[in-house]
């Protein structure tokens, strides 16, 4: 929602704030710092927004405990020559009747299919700037 409003802010302060400008302020007799003050202002205050809004992201971690179901292994999407492998964990979670698919990295020591185990992780729907949820530590 955030990322919408700087777009709409953006297009007003990049193309229609000049043209207003250039229409009315620009034929005032004004001075010469209250003119760049004018036309630059708006998006100065849009870039510091931004700066101030981005710097604010923090990933949120969440916890669970559930089994382990399986391994799987895929391709990253893109250009046919840079395409890397990457694994997914499948856990049924404890207290639910669904699935989490959390992506893994390989340096982190799997578990075997079956095991109870708890678990750290990045989720997706809580950190929407992630494409995946990602698989953090193992907690027992």
């Amino acid at each position: 929602m955030m990322t919408l409003l700087f777009i709409l802010t953006g297009v007003i302060c990049f193309i229609v704030w000049p043209w207003l400008y250039l229409l009315h302020f620009r034929s005032v007799e004004t001075q010469t710092l209250k003119q760049y003050v004018l036309l630059f202002g708006p998006a100065v205050a849009l870039l510091a927004g931004y700066i101030y809004y981005s710097s604010q992201q923090t990933d949120i971690r969440s916890e669970a405990c559930g089994t382990v179901v399986a391994y799987q292994r895929y391709m990253s999407s893109g250009n046919k020559n840079k395409r890397q492998p990457f694994e997914r964990v499948e856990i049924l979670v404890n207290h639910a009747k669904f699935t989490r698919h959390l992506r893994i990295d390989d340096e982190l020591q799997k578990k075997p299919v079956g095991a109870k185990v708890c678990f750290k992780y990045y989720d997706r729907k809580l950190n929407p700037h992630m494409s995946d949820s990602i698989l953090i530590d193992w907690t027992t």
